[in-house]
Order: C-alpha cells, then structure tokens, then sequence
C-alpha cells in the first residue's frame, strides 16, 4: 500500500491538522483489514439469539 501526498508544499494544512489526517488514515487502513465495514447481519441470524416470550 502507498499513500501519495499531493499537498505538500507551502500551501498544506497545519502541522496539527496534517497531523490528525495521518492518524485517520491510519485508523481507517487498521479498521478496515479487520473487517470493520463488513455487515455482520448477512453472516449472523440475531433474531435466533434473542430469547422467547
């Protein structure tokens, strides 16, 4: 995986805010290979999980 950073330069963001950015990158490659946007409905049945009046 290679990430190009096209706003480099003297017109880029704030040291804190490019900051920020890099870590919501990171986050979102983490949480993506571990399957946090798969929909866990299609591969369980909750309703068989809840209990019977």
């Amino acid at each position: 995986m290679m990430k190009i950073e096209m706003d480099g330069g003297h017109g880029g963001a704030s040291g804190r805010y490019e900051t920020w950015k890099e870590r919501a990158w990171d986050y979102a490659f983490i949480a993506h290979h571990l399957g946090a946007g798969q929909d866990l409905s299609a591969s369980q049945d909750l309703s068989a999980s809840e209990p019977r009046r």
